[in-house]
């Protein structure tokens, strides 16, 4: 028997899971998942500024529907990249349009996370078996421009809790997904 032969028996497609997540409005109005990103050398978390997210781009309350396919392994984060802390010192995080105050973000607890593209925004997973879309629907390539890495964001195996202060108050915010059917 071939290696070959053996490999393909073994192998399947990938089948995307489903996930919920946060989300922002690009400069067009598109409903678009948080660019997160890792940075293997410093082990950080930290956030792209790309396809219009900046830091004074605000978390939008309604979710993300999405099936994404992970990428590779996960990661193990220590750190807070500069792009993140610089987002949360300069956009609303207490719902009145206070940012955290300078220096006062810190992580509490280090989430697990692995990269992840996004399949099919935006297609509800309780909707059903049955869909409808303006957009081009495709269960099996990423979505979204180039500019963005099509989507490309991370998956929360752990979540990210971090603690900061607005005015003076200590205030904690949690970063994460839930998986369809833990909803």
């Amino acid at each position: 028997m071939s290696v070959h032969r053996n490999y393909a028996l073994g192998s399947r497609l990938p089948h995307p899971a489903e996930f919920v997540v946060c989300t922002y409005w690009d400069q067009d109005e598109n409903n678009l998942p948080f660019p997160w990103r890792f940075n293997k050398q410093t082990q950080a978390i930290d956030l792209e500024f790309v396809h219009g997210f900046n830091a004074s781009t605000e978390l939008r309350d309604e979710p993300m529907y999405f099936r994404g396919q992970s990428l590779r392994a996960a990661h193990n984060v220590l750190a807070l990249g500069p792009n993140f802390v610089a987002w949360m010192e300069g956009s609303d995080q207490d719902g009145d349009g206070n940012s955290a105050d300078a220096g006062s973000v810190e992580m509490i607890e280090n989430p697990i996370l692995c990269d992840a593209n996004v399949i099919c925004p935006n297609q509800n997973p309780n909707q059903g078996s049955s869909g409808f879309s303006t957009e081009p629907i495709s269960f099996e390539s990423s979505a979204g421009p180039l500019v963005s890495d099509y989507l490309k964001t991370m998956i929360f195996l752990k979540p990210l809790v971090v603690r900061y202060k607005v005015g003076g108050t200590t205030l904690y915010r949690y970063f994460a997904n839930n998986f369809e059917g833990n909803t």
